[in-house]
């Protein structure tokens, strides 16, 4: 399976996770989960610190919208280990997902018509029709270099996407009509970007931190340093919102200062709707973070969930959507205040390895699997 590149100290590229810096002096590989032990731990001990703060208005027993059979409960299941084990079959709950693409992949964007994804196996972009068809389409190649982890973003405006290309040191667009694509950056090590309103967005390697930078058209400026590791950036009509392991910070799409949303640190997959911000949290579990959000304009944490996965996060049709930490699960919430109560919307073996995740008016998109079960799957929320 491949390994991101991430960002390095040293002078040559290294492939490392999509959360770590590496100071060792030649390439290696580590796991995708943490930029280095330091940070790791940095960031455990914030999210515990800051656990006990926001409140909690999630499930912590999600419920399925959808009925299921019933099964024998397993010998094991009123044991500890029991009840946080992930069984290799465990009862298919929601709807079914359909695999619509195999082979690994890091990186989905979606629009109207298609699904756009990284074919990690031949390393390319490709694209493919959202609706079945008979005989099943063929993905359609729209790009060498295929995505790194959560770096695909599809611009309306400008009808093209944006991404981070393997092995993480240049960064490129296409139209998604068709044509070759162009360098935007290159030369460096990024490790993010969100393409909108026909400006690129991107976070680029510094000595010790990073730059967010912007793009549009053949200008790249500089619109601030980011402190602590980025993991990732979100944008709306006004400003570009930033999540890294020391802190959450917002700034104005053009040059301007940056606004301190929260220090309490191990954030990541920031996601926007109107008001608000959300966003996981490390907590002290390893591998298990809590799910935030916070307004734009400042204000407290409110923990919308806990035992979430590392793993992406989504926003779409008033929902928020991530995976469990502890079961191969797809939950949601409504975040407008219908319903203060967690649904399972599907569960699947396949989700106990996830990398990507994207929904819309559609249904929802996921990069899961591992090894030869490795696929891209669609999900229908209706």
């Amino acid at each position: 399976m491949r390994v991101p590149l991430a960002w390095a100290t040293f002078g040559s590229p290294c492939l490392v996770s999509h959360k770590a810096w590496a100071t060792f002096g030649s390439p290696c590989l580590v796991t995708h989960k943490a930029w280095s032990l330091a940070a790791i731990a940095t960031a455990a001990s914030i999210g515990a610190c800051a656990a006990a703060g926001p409140r909690d208005v999630g499930n912590q027993n999600p419920r399925s919208e959808f009925p299921s059979a019933e099964v024998a409960a397993p010998e094991d299941a009123g044991t500890e280990a029991g009840r946080h084990r992930v069984r290799a079959k465990p009862t298919l709950l929601g709807r079914a997902a359909r695999v619509i693409a195999h082979g690994p992949s890091h990186a989905i964007a979606l629009d109207a018509d298609n699904v756009y994804f990284g074919d990690d196996a031949s390393d390319q972009l490709v694209a493919l029709p959202k609706r079945p068809t008979e005989p099943p389409a063929e993905p359609r190649r729209l790009a060498r270099h295929a995505p790194m982890d959560g770096t695909l973003s599809y611009d309306p405006h400008a009808a093209a996407l944006a991404w981070v290309g393997s092995p993480g040191d240049v960064v490129l667009r296409v139209s998604v009509k068709g044509g070759p694509p162009s360098t935007l950056r290159d030369g460096s090590i990024f490790a993010d970007v969100v393409a909108t309103g026909g400006d690129v967005f991107i976070t680029e390697a510094s000595s010790g931190g990073a730059f967010l930078m912007r793009v549009t058209g053949a200008t790249a400026s500089r619109l601030g340093t980011i402190k602590g590791t980025p993991r990732g950036i979100a944008v709306d009509a006004e400003r570009v919102y930033i999540a890294s392991s020391a802190r959450l910070v917002s700034t104005p799409r053009t040059p301007g200062p940056m606004t301190e949303l929260s220090t309490a640190g191990g954030f990541a997959s920031p996601r926007l709707d109107e008001a608000s911000i959300y966003v996981t949290m490390a907590t002290a579990t390893a591998g298990s973070y809590s799910l935030v959000r916070i307004p734009k304009r400042g204000g407290a944490l409110e923990t919308l969930a806990t035992n979430v996965r590392e793993a992406p996060i989504a926003i779409a049709k008033g929902r928020v959507f991530w995976f469990d930490a502890n079961r191969p699960n797809l939950l949601a919430l409504d975040v407008r205040g219908a319903s203060s109560a967690a649904v399972t919307i599907s569960s699947d073996p396949l989700f106990e390895h996830v990398r990507a995740l994207a929904v819309d008016e559609s249904g929802a998109y996921a990069a899961v699997g591992s090894g030869d079960d490795a696929a891209v799957v669609a999900i229908p929320l209706e």
